[in-house]
C-alpha cells in the first residue's frame, strides 16, 4: 500500500533489524523481522502547535496577527448578515472577522452549533514520555511493535511511547487501565 504512495520500504531479517537499530539488541532473539521505511519521520505535535501559534501571532504574508485565548469556554456565537461577528465566552464577547475553531474534542460540538458538520470524530490517544539520560539505550529511529500496537519514537532527549486510542468518546478523562497497559507493554 505504501509503495503505491511512493514510499520505499525494505524487508529486514531479525539480525538486520538489530543492525539498523542497535537499541533492539536485547529483544533481538524475539524478533521475526521488520520493515524499514527510511523516509518515515516522527514529530513532536506539541512543539509543532507551539510553532504554529508563534507564527500566527506574528501575522505576515498579508495576514493580520491572530489572537489566542485560552481557558475561556465558548458559550455561543453572534451573527450579523449571515456571518459570525462575535464569539460569546464566559468572560464576555469577542468580536471577530474570521474564526478558526481549534477546541480539540470540543470542535465538533462547536461546529454543530453553527450548523456545520466538520466531519470530526473524537480520538483520545495514550502516550508516555521518558526523559533519556546520557547512558540511555533508546531507539534512534521510530520503532513500531505491531503485535502490541505500540510506537517508540525519539523526540530529542525523550522517548515517546504511543499506543491505543479511544474513539467516539469526547471525555477528557484518562483511563488508568490504558496507561497501565501501555506501561506493561513498554
Amino acid at each position: 500500500f505504501q509503495a503505491e504512495l511512493g514510499s520505499v520500504q525494505t524487508a529486514l531479517s531479525a539480525a538486520d533489524c538489530v543492525a539498523r537499530e542497535p537499541a533492539l539488541a536485547d529483544v533481538g532473539p524475539h524478533l521475526v523481522g521488520g520493515i524499514d521505511t527510511p523516509s518515515e519521520e516522527a514529530g513532536d505535535c506539541h512543539l509543532l502547535c507551539q510553532e504554529f501559534e508563534r507564527v500566527l501571532r506574528q501575522g505576515g504574508a498579508g495576514l493580520a496577527p491572530v489572537e489566542f485565548r485560552y481557558g475561556q469556554a465558548v458559550r455561543g456565537f453572534a451573527r450579523q448578515r449571515g456571518q459570525i461577528s462575535a464569539v460569546h465566552t464566559q468572560q464576555g464577547s469577542l468580536p471577530c472577522d474570521q474564526l478558526v475553531i481549534a477546541a480539540g474534542m470540543g470542535s465538533a460540538r462547536l461546529a454543530r452549533s453553527l450548523g456545520a458538520n466538520a466531519g470530526l470524530e473524537a480520538l483520545k490517544g495514550y502516550s508516555l514520555s521518558y526523559a533519556l539520560g546520557p547512558d540511555s539505550v533508546a531507539p534512534q529511529v521510530s520503532v513500531t511493535d505491531t503485535a502490541h500496537k505500540v510506537v517508540y519514537a525519539r523526540l530529542g532527549q525523550h522517548l515517546r511511547v504511543a499506543g491505543m486510542v479511544d474513539m467516539g468518546n469526547d471525555s477528557t478523562a484518562i483511563a488508568p487501565n490504558r496507561i497501565a497497559t501501555l506501561k506493561a507493554q513498554v
